[in-house]
Order: structure tokens, then sequence, then C-alpha cells
């Protein structure tokens, strides 16, 4: 994944005109499910993303999660809506405990 980063990365340096960055502050949430689903709600507010983004993205979370741990999270899914690549990063106002 690394590899890939580092690639996309590249490229996007290059062509910066090709990248939307979006920051958004998340209230407490119980579910790191929940808080990905207001970053895709804040996403659909500005019609950023095709009708399927919300489903493609929970079904990516299913199959594997993009916790990485350390408070960070990759969740990433392909957006047919919007030509450009979409970097939303969530900030959480108080620290994410996950629950057993």
């Amino acid at each position: 994944m690394r590899e890939e980063w580092q690639r996309a990365n590249a490229f996007h340096q290059r062509n910066l005109e090709t990248v939307s960055l979006r920051f958004v502050r998340l209230g407490p949430q119980k579910t790191y499910h929940q808080y990905l689903l207001n970053m895709v709600a804040e996403l659909e507010k500005l019609q950023m993303i095709d009708e399927g983004f919300r489903n493609r993205i929970i079904d990516r979370e299913k199959k594997q999660s993009t916790v990485f741990g350390g408070g960070i999270a990759f969740p990433h899914t392909i957006n047919q809506g919007y030509a450009k690549t979409i970097l939303m990063f969530g900030k959480l106002e108080e620290p994410y405990q996950k629950r057993r």
C-alpha cells in the first residue's frame, strides 16, 4: 500500500489541480462506522460523490478495516461522481476508543 500511495502522491504533486482537499471536525461518536458515515455525509452535502459511493466505502471496510492504529485510518474507494481525487481529513474532537 505504501508504494501505491507514493506513486499516487508523486503523480498528484505534479498535477495538484486534480486533488480536492477537505477538512472536517468530527464530534464524538460511538463507532468508527459512525465517523465514516459522517464524513461521507459531508461529501454528499457538497455533491462530490456518486450515488453508490456510500455503499462502496462501507463494503470496503467490511472486507478489511482501514484503521491502522495510532489515530490513523485511511478509508478509500472509487468515486465516479467527481473528476478530482478527494482527500478528506477528519479531526476528532475527542480521542476514539474502540469499544469491546
